[in-house]
C-alpha cells in the first residue's frame, strides 16, 4: 500500500483533534456504583465551573473511572416521584400561598409535572426542589 504525505499528516492530526475533544469532557474521577449522586469530587474536568455542572446528579448504572459522564450512563436526580406528596406553591408579589397534592409524574429540576389537587383537578407546575412543585 502506498500512502502519500498528506494523508498521513491528515490521520494525525484528527487523531490530536480527536484527543483534545476528548480531553475536554468531564470524566469519572474513579469508579463510581449505581444510584451514586455525584459530588465535585467525583468528576474530573478543566474547570470547577465544568464540574459543577453535574454536581447533585445521579448514577443509573456503574461508570468506570475516566469514562465519559453524560446521559443515559448519569441524570439528574428524581426530586418528586410518581404518585408522591409535594407542595404545591404559587407566587404573586411576594406572597406565597401552598397546598398539597399528589404528583401524578415523576420530575427532577425543572420538569414540568401534573399535580392533582383533588379527584376533578390537577395543574401543572415546575419541580423547584425536593417534593415542590411552583404554579407559574
Amino acid at each position: 500500500m502506498n500512502f502519500g504525505v498528506r494523508s498521513v499528516v491528515a490521520g494525525i492530526g484528527l487523531a490530536l483533534l480527536a484527543g483534545r475533544a476528548s480531553s475536554q469532557q468531564l470524566r469519572a474521577a474513579h469508579d463510581i456504583a449505581r444510584g451514586t449522586v455525584l459530588a465535585y469530587t467525583d468528576i474530573v474536568a478543566d474547570s470547577s465551573a465544568d464540574a459543577k455542572r453535574y454536581d447533585g446528579w445521579i448514577t443509573r448504572r456503574i461508570v468506570r473511572q475516566g469514562e465519559v459522564l453524560k446521559e443515559p450512563a448519569i441524570g439528574q436526580r428524581v426530586l418528586v416521584a410518581n404518585g408522591s406528596r409535594v407542595r404545591l406553591e404559587a407566587v404573586v408579589d411576594g406572597v406565597v400561598v401552598s397546598r398539597e397534592g399528589i404528583a401524578t409524574a415523576a420530575g427532577s429540576l425543572g420538569d414540568r409535572v401534573r399535580v392533582r389537587i383533588d379527584a376533578q383537578r390537577a395543574v401543572t407546575g415546575t419541580v423547584t426542589g425536593p417534593a415542590t412543585v411552583r404554579l407559574p
